[in-house]
């Protein structure tokens, strides 16, 4: 268990320095730079609408073979396999029992009577960047059994510039002995735009002893040709209830990374 924090650790560190640019602007200038980026590609894309009209209507007769094709492999999988998975496990995983020898997470069908099918966690990061500004991310996770459902509401800001962004999303949990691996896709609302975009990502927390549980969390949407990606990690120690973490955030928007390190406080229902 150990390798696996420090390969985490790692993992973050090498992400964060990628696309980093000694020439990136800082602060206010940073973030103005970010917005100036997303609506320049915003006029990119309304310029292009017009010839995408044209070209759309020899395209409608293959989309619709294409997505009769889609219909049919997704209900192929879900009646193979999603539906057998959903109803046959009646319950989640949950990290903070009553019971002191049931304190962390373990393999629900070896011990079904001390799990919950419903587990509601609430949390906020707040993350100093190299680039002097600040980030916080403000996160909602629901598990009930199979299913996962999980809310983020990230800012960036400096003295006077900001850029935030707002992501629902749904997907599936898979169990694994003292792990929870989450699956999803949903959509993205950021302010400087009018439109939703397509939101998707995974998570994981794996179950430590003496208190202790590592969560890794990312978020990823595209617009056009421009990427915005969030990623966390952080290893939490548990109060009862409430946790307390420590740990790194990287986040690339239209091009522009912004990490450093966060610290993070949480509640479980």
């Amino acid at each position: 268990m150990k390798k696996v924090i420090i390969i985490s650790v790692l993992l973050l560190i090498i992400l964060s320095s990628i696309n980093a640019r000694a020439s990136d602007p800082k602060g206010d200038e940073k973030i103005g730079e970010t917005k100036k980026r997303i609506e320049e590609e915003k006029e990119k894309a309304l310029e292009e609408e017009e010839d995408y009209e044209e070209d759309s209507i020899e395209d409608e007769d293959e989309e619709g073979i294409l997505g009769l094709l889609f219909d049919a492999i997704f209900e192929g999988l879900f009646d193979s396999l999603f539906e057998d998975y959903l109803f046959t496990l009646r319950f989640s995983n949950y990290p903070y029992q009553n019971d002191p020898e049931y304190r962390f997470n373990t393999t629900t069908y070896f011990n079904p009577e001390r799990s919950r099918k419903v587990a509601i966690n609430f949390s906020n990061d707040f993350t100093v960047h190299f680039d002097e500004t600040y980030g916080n991310a403000t996160k909602l996770t629901f598990n009930a059994s199979a299913f996962h459902a999980n809310m983020l509401h990230h800012i960036i800001f400096a003295e006077s510039e900001s850029l935030s962004l707002f992501s629902l999303n749904g997907g599936l949990t898979f169990h694994f002995p003292n792990t929870l691996l989450h699956g999803y896709f949903g959509g993205l609302l950021l302010d400087t735009l009018n439109e939703l975009l397509l939101s998707f990502g995974m998570s994981i927390q794996i179950y430590l002893p003496a208190r202790f549980y590592l969560d890794i969390y990312n978020m990823n949407a595209q617009y056009h040709s421009l990427w915005f990606n969030h990623l966390s990690g952080d290893v939490n120690y548990a109060l009862n209830r409430f946790t307390l973490g420590l740990g790194y955030t990287f986040n690339s928007y239209a091009g522009f990374s912004y990490h450093g390190p966060s610290i993070k406080a949480g509640i479980w229902f």
